[in-house]
């Protein structure tokens, strides 16, 4: 690839290379002056149509290399972004993988405690049920030994 880039650039009636002249050119993003870019063809160039060719070349890559320097620098942005968030997200899941163990015995342990009081609960009900059953079982004859015993004698 080099020998072909070489060869191209070089000029066969030009003393000294084109590469050469790259190397001293000036480093503003100037477009070269003189005529459109034309397509390379077999018929041999004049040395103002080889130093055209390698402006304009040389003017693309300048812009190339711009834009792919501006998308590194956003990639890398990107990438740091990614980074710290992934770097948050490992920390919190650390978190939460050293509270679990906690949040499963305190759950086993209301759990427990919640059957518990599902049982006395159940007593309690059982209880107040048997009791209304024995009062609604005294109460109707002892309100009848009441009425038929117990005068009340107005003031």
């Amino acid at each position: 690839m080099v020998g072909l880039l070489w060869h191209v650039l070089c000029s066969e009636r030009a003393s000294e290379c084109a590469v050469g002249k790259v190397i001293i050119m000036s480093t503003s993003a100037n477009v070269p002056l003189g005529d459109a870019p034309r397509e390379f063809s077999r018929e041999p160039l004049s040395d103002r149509e080889v130093n055209l060719q390698i402006g304009y070349l040389l003017a693309d890559i300048r812009e190339s290399l711009g834009a792919m320097s501006n998308a590194i620098q956003v990639l890398e942005n990107a990438r740091r972004s990614y980074e710290e968030r992934i770097l948050q997200l490992t920390e919190r899941t650390t978190r939460t993988e050293c509270a679990l163990p906690g949040l499963r015995d305190a759950v086993d342990r209301h759990t427990s405690d919640l059957n518990g009081l599902g049982k006395v609960a159940h007593t309690a009900n059982t209880l107040v049920r048997i009791a209304l059953a024995i009062l609604a079982a005294i109460a109707g004859p002892a309100l009848i030994y009441l009425y038929h015993h117990v005068t009340i004698i107005p003031k």
